[in-house]
């Protein structure tokens, strides 16, 4: 359910370089969300938990780069994901 939610936000297939504040907390929660949820699975083969496991890091990996490019949604109080982003830079490393 997760990726049905984040898509409805890219248009024509293309994720949006900059999410809207209003939207903006929750589209990042999402995809904290996916990429944590990623690693959490359970009864897979070794090669699907690395499959997994490498899609989770890709999650991160866009979210430090969403961050990157849009500074002000880990500094604005109204978005409130400073917290989540310097997380998901220590699952980066």
């Amino acid at each position: 359910y997760y990726t049905t939610f984040i898509e409805s936000y890219h248009t024509e297939g293309k994720v949006p370089d900059r999410i809207d504040d209003d939207n903006c907390q929750v589209y990042l929660t999402a995809r904290v969300n996916r990429a944590r949820l990623r690693t959490k699975t359970r009864g897979l083969s070794r090669e699907d938990l690395i499959d997994a496991h490498k899609l989770a890091l890709r999650e991160y990996e866009w979210l430090v780069d969403y961050k990157r490019r849009n500074p002000e949604c880990a500094t604005k109080p109204e978005i409130g994901m400073s917290r989540e982003l310097a997380l998901c830079e220590e699952m980066v490393g």
